[in-house]
């Protein structure tokens, strides 16, 4: 397992050169794919590990024997089968459920695309409950609430980089968005830095430098947040923020913050060409301002032509 860790490796490029071997081999499996043969980011590999661990201590318990990790992989399945019915039971969620069936195909480079779960849905009364959070959060800690809806970054990106993936992310960093991050006065690289400064030299951008699957990004800061994010940052007080844990609704922020960057660069869509227009799919006669939408999705992390994705998700 030690040898598929790949931290920094692009999965970009891995995935598109899985493509290109599946245009040119039609009996090309996913089981052969890069993606599953690497580990692109630590948090990856740790939650697979944990998870193969206790599917192999089911596997044990179910044959009677001390099974090695080779040994148990005819459990599969059944293992699986265990989790739906918890599923069905209630006592687990279907995004828990395709992550083990994730995990576990990462585990043995496996294809389970066939193996059938139930879909992740998010119904209305999710959101009302997540909204409600939000605002529990907000009343109780209204400092920490502003932070997090300021910069709009996933639970993960807000901490420091080991001295290892300082090295590996501070050249991949500087090659993706042209921003240099370094270590601070007491030898700490922390994983969100400056990356631009208005004329009053407030923060109007920061870097994050180790993103999801390792990418790195430029967001952008409302000039309404700048002050305040400058004097946290520029104080050192940001070390404060790292580390959100569970209870903390850090998605819920990355919705306010995308919804108040696209209201802050939205157009008047009634001057706009129509080639400058997004129009949803779905039959709700919904539009956007492409651009705005565009800026939104790379802000928050994702690609610029990701516009159902960031309208569902955190703009609806």
């Amino acid at each position: 397992m030690r040898s598929r860790q790949a931290y920094g490796r692009s999965k970009y490029a891995d995935k598109r050169e899985d493509a290109r071997r599946a245009a040119r081999n039609p009996e090309y499996s996913k089981a052969d794919s890069l993606q599953k043969q690497y580990f692109y980011t630590r948090s990856t590999y740790r939650q697979t590990v944990a998870e193969g661990a206790r599917f192999l201590q089911w596997a044990r318990q179910q044959s009677g024997r001390r099974l090695s990790v080779e040994a148990a992989r005819p459990y599969v399945e059944a293992y699986l089968d265990t989790k739906k019915a918890e599923y069905q039971a209630g006592r687990l969620s279907a995004g828990t459920l395709q992550a083990k069936r994730s995990q576990i195909s990462k585990l043995y480079r496996i294809d389970l695309t066939n193996y059938q779960l139930p879909k992740r849905t998010a119904p209305e009364k999710g959101r009302t409950v997540g909204a409600q959070k939000w605002a529990a959060y907000k009343a109780n800690n209204p400092d920490k609430a502003r932070f997090y809806a300021a910069l709009g970054c996933r639970q993960f990106e807000y901490r420091l980089l080991n001295r290892g993936e300082f090295n590996t992310y501070r050249i991949k960093c500087e090659g993706d968005t042209g921003v240099r991050i370094g270590l601070d006065a007491a030898g700490r690289a922390c994983n969100i830095q400056p990356a631009a400064r208005d004329s009053e030299g407030r923060i109007s951008a920061v870097v994050v430098a180790h993103g999801k699957h390792g990418r790195s990004r430029v967001s952008e800061i409302l000039p309404q947040d700048r002050q305040y994010i400058t004097d946290i940052i520029d104080s050192g007080r940001i070390y404060d923020y790292l580390g959100p844990n569970d209870r903390v609704p850090t998605q819920a922020a990355r919705r306010e913050y995308a919804q108040a960057l696209y209201r802050a660069h939205c157009r008047d869509l009634t001057q706009l060409p129509d080639e400058q227009i997004y129009s949803c799919r779905d039959g709700s006669g919904r539009h956007f301002d492409r651009e705005a939408v565009a800026l939104v999705s790379r802000s928050l992390g994702h690609g610029s032509d990701r516009y159902t994705y960031v309208i569902n998700n955190y703009l609806r």
